[in-house]
């Protein structure tokens, strides 16, 4: 069953990257040449039939061949891994940090249970589990990119939060 849910996905991932587009449209700068498109083509077998490409595809992935990163130009299993060991940095970091402020916030409610600061943490947290994962995303990167949020090794602060606010962009 498992083998038959792999492969949906691997047929899944094939074709449905085929609908974004042409990949030399997208890769490529707008002022590419015909000739460059052609290139492009040629190099990462794009001219091909569908069919063949997915034949290719299915091939590299038996052979545990996951192919190069167009933009990185290195194999991309090292920039899955690369990007890995960062990705679980940043969650193990994260859930020791939610663990201990929930902990913290948890014992203070529950110290007068049915309190103001009960309420608020309760409904806090309720807004917090039920906001979507994407929306939280695009609201701590738009504060951070406002400045609102500390930058790692940062020498000043790089704007202010009512650039958030603003229709124009914050100034360095």
């Amino acid at each position: 069953m498992r083998l038959i849910s792999l492969l949906h996905v691997v047929v899944a991932v094939c074709f449905l990257s085929r609908l974004t587009g042409d990949p030399a449209a997208l890769y490529l700068p707008v002022e590419a040449s015909d000739e460059m498109r052609q290139h492009f083509r040629e190099v990462h077998g794009l001219n091909d039939p569908v069919l063949v490409q997915f034949g290719r595809y299915v091939a590299d992935l038996v052979q545990l061949d996951f192919g190069e990163s167009i933009r990185k130009v290195r194999p991309a299993f090292d920039v899955v891994i690369e990007a890995f060991w960062w990705t679980l940095q940043l969650a193990l970091i994260t859930m020791g940090l939610v663990t201990a402020a929930a902990i913290g916030l948890g014992s203070l409610a529950a110290f007068r249970a049915g309190g103001l600061f009960d309420r608020i943490a309760t409904v806090t947290s309720l807004i917090g589990a039920s906001a979507p994962d994407f929306w939280v995303g695009i609201v701590v990167l738009s504060a951070g990119s406002a400045g609102c949020l500390p930058r790692a090794l940062a020498r000043r602060p790089t704007g202010s939060c009512r650039s958030l606010f603003s229709s124009s962009a914050p100034s360095d």
